[in-house]
């Protein structure tokens, strides 16, 4: 099930796989530090109101390259709050 769509990432809900994966497309080139902490937040959101046992990171297309300062947001805002989701 599509969650959620725009020019640069696709959530999908995959409820019998208890999964979702988003999908980075080729116009994160042009994305922003702001535009990925909001959709990382948005991601995190999703797994929240969802809930699954599985989170696939489809990067295969991802041309944004994450700053050093993005970095660290993105290790203390994102990826330790999927971590206290154990996805």
């Amino acid at each position: 099930m599509e969650i959620y769509i725009d020019e640069y990432i696709s959530y999908f809900y995959e409820k019998e796989n208890s999964l979702i994966v988003f999908y980075w497309s080729k116009d994160t080139e042009y994305m922003s530090d702001e535009d990925y902490k909001k959709l990382m937040l948005k991601g995190l959101g999703f797994a929240k109101k969802y809930n699954p046992k599985y989170v696939i990171n489809n990067a295969i297309e991802k041309k944004y390259i994450t700053t050093v300062e993005n970095q660290e947001w993105i290790a203390k805002n994102a990826i330790q709050k999927y971590l206290k989701m154990e996805l």
